[in-house]
């Protein structure tokens, strides 16, 4: 496969490949590559402009890759991106001559002679480095040229965005260019034996996750609806753990969402412990963060650039469940009761530096206005709930009431 270079090279070959029936067509052609420009090059007695105008994926080579990563993640082999190159072939020189339409019938009949770069029309050098380490002469496709109809409307949308003259022009679609990332593999042992299992049967599926919004909570379950959850040796896999599940029917379980689950997006999906081992299709839900006590505020020292004290203002929030350090975290609050002459005030605080997982959280508030504030965490994008007015007595029927915090 090809590295970063491929590109490039691909329309440096281009390039190379079209300089000898230009010059063949009109003696003192040159080929360049770039945005079309009605600035000739000094000297020449025509020119054939290449430019690459789009690049789009290649739609057989795109379903042809294998799995990259393991189940755990780990790399397998390298990704691959496979990539059609889309260029714009125009064509300069003195027209009551007919340079530019000579040009066009040598390129025309040069790529229909030979639609397909063979590997020595890659050049050994582009701008001074080797191409000869970067895959494109041993890509597993040959480079081949394919020309493009346009239309006029096509054409003039294109050539709008030159702003340049309109010159004679036609379009190809050089395919494929596959491209690696410079990643290293995680290399394996070799295979000892090969135990080709055959196994009929195990349509264990999960349909429906219930609820699938799930704010966390001491025993807080959900409940799976699909195919076969309840047979033997069946266990569900939620994040890293594997639960067992409590059958309520051949087609429902329960399971216990594990006390130790972060908030944020999960997956969760049937697993088979026995040999041989197997896991059925993913289904996801959302476990949500809750503040789980009042929202304190305090003050505290800061210190400035001088060394100078200055108080500042710091919100504490108790959290569930705990939150690792690596987590991104934020304390979102919305002004309460919504102000009539203005806009109501929003802040999205970032937390204070962690080391450790904790359930208590804080956060700089130096610039929050006074006032009575709607207050939530965010944990690994997700939001937590806020609570809804139930007493028809009450002002805040029907609105949300909370979690508050007040900014003296």
């Amino acid at each position: 496969m090809s590295d970063f270079r491929a590109i490039a090279g691909v329309t440096s070959a281009l390039q190379q490949f079209l300089d000898g029936p230009a010059s063949a067509a009109v003696p003192g052609a040159t080929v360049r590559a770039g945005p079309p420009s009605s600035d000739p090059v000094a000297g020449a007695a025509g020119m054939v402009n290449i430019f690459l105008y789009q690049v789009t994926p290649n739609p057989s080579w795109r379903n042809a890759e294998l799995p990259v990563r393991r189940e755990d993640g780990t790399l397998v082999r390298r990704p691959q991106a496979a990539l059609d190159l889309h260029y714009l072939l125009s064509f300069f020189g003195e027209e009551t001559k007919m340079v530019p339409q000579l040009l066009l019938g040598a390129t025309i009949s040069a790529l229909h002679a030979q639609p397909t770069l063979t590997r020595q029309d890659i050049p050994r050098e582009l701008a001074g480095k080797s191409l000869l380490d970067s895959g494109l002469r041993e890509q597993a496709e040959l480079l081949q040229f394919v020309p493009m109809p346009m239309t006029y409307d096509e054409i003039s949308r294109l050539w709008s965005i030159f702003q340049v003259p309109y010159s004679l022009s036609v379009a190809y679609r050089c395919q494929v260019v596959l491209i690696e990332a410079d990643l290293d593999p995680e290399p394996a042992l070799p295979t000892r034996k090969n135990r080709l299992t055959i196994s009929l049967g195990w349509p264990a599926q999960i349909d429906k996750v219930v609820p699938q919004v799930l704010e966390v909570a001491a025993g807080a379950r959900l409940k799976l609806e699909g195919r076969h959850l309840a047979a033997d040796g069946l266990s569900i896999r939620v994040g890293g753990n594997e639960i067992s599940a409590r059958p309520v029917s051949e087609h429902v379980v329960e399971i216990d969402v594990p006390p130790t689950l972060a908030a944020g997006v999960h997956t969760v999906r049937p697993v088979r412990v026995e040999a041989p081992r197997a896991v059925s299709n993913p289904a996801s839900f959302v476990l949500l963060p809750k503040i789980v006590g009042p929202v304190e505020v305090a003050e505290v020292a800061a210190t400035d650039a001088e060394g100078n004290g200055e108080p500042s203002m710091v919100l504490r929030a108790p959290v569930m469940p705990k939150v690792a350090p690596e987590e991104p975290v934020a304390l979102v609050l919305h002004e309460l009761p919504v102000p009539e002459d203005r806009a109501p005030r929003r802040y999205s605080l970032r937390p204070s530096e962690r080391t450790e997982t904790t359930d208590r959280l804080e956060f700089p508030a130096p610039r929050v206005a006074p006032g009575e504030y709607l207050v939530r965490v965010e944990v690994n994008r997700v939001v937590s709930l806020l609570s809804v007015g139930k007493d028809p007595e009450s002002p805040d029927f029907d609105r949300y009431n909370g979690p508050r915090v007040s900014i003296p």
